[in-house]
Parts: structure tokens; C-alpha cells; sequence
């Protein structure tokens, strides 16, 4: 239950953040949900979206992100 009511709070404060477009910010909280939550489809889908927003074209032909297996996110850019 403990663990339901800090990923609402983050959820939360992730959407807050990306609606004052503090995308950063945002992402930083998306990650932490997944970090508490790797399996979060919310969490995915947001921050999917962000990185969409961010750069359409990094987003599409050059993101690489896989998951570490010490539950922290990794994500890599083609400078190509």
C-alpha cells in the first residue's frame, strides 16, 4: 500500500510538472516510478511522450532505452 501511494504521489507531481513544461523534471519523476514500478504502463507511456515532445526525430529513429538489471533506466542517443 505504501508503495501504491508514493507512486500516486510521483505520478502526480510528474504530470503537474509536465503540464508547467518543466520536462525534466517530469522525466526525473517518470524514472522514479519505474524504479519503484518497472512494470508501470502509465509511467512508460508519459515518458514516451515527453521524449516525443522533446525531440520527434531522436525520439523516433535514434532512442535506444533498455532496462539495467540494477532497476534504473538507461537511455542512450545516436549523435549520427
Amino acid at each position: 500500500m505504501v508503495k501504491d501511494d508514493r507512486k500516486n504521489k510521483l505520478l502526480a507531481n510528474a504530470v503537474a510538472n509536465l503540464k508547467r513544461d518543466k520536462l525534466g523534471m517530469g522525466i526525473d519523476l517518470l524514472d522514479e516510478i519505474l524504479l519503484v514500478d518497472p512494470n508501470s504502463k502509465v509511467a512508460l507511456l508519459a515518458r514516451g511522450s515527453v521524449y516525443l515532445k522533446i525531440s520527434p526525430t531522436k525520439a523516433i529513429y535514434g532512442a535506444r532505452s533498455n532496462f539495467d538489471s540494477k532497476t534504473s533506466w538507461k537511455t542512450s542517443w545516436k549523435t549520427e
